[in-house]
């Protein structure tokens, strides 16, 4: 199997699998993709065309619209009734993101991890009701 960024070769399976940006660029003649892929197809006769399929992980738990305010506000719900325990908790919240403030590309996980692990529940209600709930 001979492998490149832009396509693989299986010789077992008598394959060609390109990427979608390759075959995109490939459609136009005159491309360097365009005679690269024409060159393949030249040296591999009887070899088939594919496009790379990217598997997707399905059980990945996403949380969307999950935001720094929106963490905060759930936060401030959580403790609505009770504000000394809110501030405190605000607070805890701001010391988490000034804990890893020092590297910005990895500070949003950290404190996504920290929410999760502490307000999962709060979160899922608020958003899980509106999602089956539009009018909410």
């Amino acid at each position: 199997m001979k492998k490149n960024a832009n396509h693989e070769i299986k010789h077992n399976d008598r394959k060609i699998i390109v990427t979608k940006k390759f075959m995109k660029a490939a459609s136009v003649m005159g491309t360097p993709e365009y005679k690269e892929l024409k060159e393949l197809l030249k040296e591999n006769p009887g070899f088939t065309l594919e496009e790379r399929i990217i598997r997707q992980k399905t059980t990945k738990t996403t949380y969307r619209e999950l935001t720094y305010p929106v963490m905060q506000s759930i936060i401030e719900d959580e403790y609505k009734d009770d504000e000394e325990m809110k501030v405190k908790k605000i607070a805890e919240f701001e010391e988490i993101q000034a804990l890893y403030a020092f590297n910005k590309a990895t500070m949003y996980g950290h404190v996504k991890a920290w929410f999760v692990k502490n307000y999962k529940q709060a979160y899922l209600d608020r958003y899980c009701s509106r999602a089956n709930n539009p009018a909410a």
